[in-house]
């Protein structure tokens, strides 16, 4: 038996053309468009029945203690 659907994660030719990489939500396979569902891999709804809608977490800037160089 075979089935023409494609599998939840790959993209179609049509979205390959596009130009932008397409990103579908791992769980029930629609496209992923903001960038917090991108970076999870899961839409907003699956993450919610996951439990998983915590923010994702960015590390912040610091500066870094350098040693000056020699002769420099």
């Amino acid at each position: 038996m075979k089935d023409d659907a494609p599998l939840p994660g790959l993209a179609t030719d049509e979205e390959l053309a596009a130009g932008r990489r397409v990103v579908r939500c791992a769980m029930c396979g629609h496209p992923l468009s903001d960038a917090e569902s991108r970076a999870w891999g899961l839409g907003e709804n699956c993450r919610r029945k996951l439990g998983a809608d915590a923010p994702v977490r960015r590390p912040g800037r610091f500066e870094v203690a350098q040693d000056g160089i020699p002769g420099v």
